[in-house]
């Protein structure tokens, strides 16, 4: 059984999961990549000097199929990971593991 505390991180957890299940069905279906956007990573606050990086947004145009068969598996993984994730938090209903 999930902890009361843990509702809002459940809750989070199964939101991003439909994301991704939800973009892995795009790509499924003949879908692809249009955008994708880089962070920087985060400053660190005792070395941060001068300006912070913004992140870069990349429109495609026609990305190699090796670039949307590398976005699927990245998608893959994390939704196994949330799956483990839910699991862990106690919650009993999880969704199937993506293939």
């Amino acid at each position: 059984m999930v902890a009361y505390n843990d509702v809002s991180t459940v809750n989070n957890l199964c939101a991003e999961q439909t994301q991704i299940n939800s973009a892995i069905a795009n790509l499924d279906g003949g879908g692809t990549v249009t955008m994708f956007t880089i962070s920087p990573p985060p400053p660190d606050p005792e070395s941060f000097v001068g300006m912070m990086s913004m992140p870069v947004s990349i429109m495609t145009v026609a990305p190699p199929q090796e670039l949307l068969d590398q976005v699927r598996a990245a998608l893959v993984l994390r939704s196994n990971e949330i799956t483990t994730e839910l699991q862990a938090l106690g919650v009993t209903e999880t969704p199937p593991a993506s293939i």
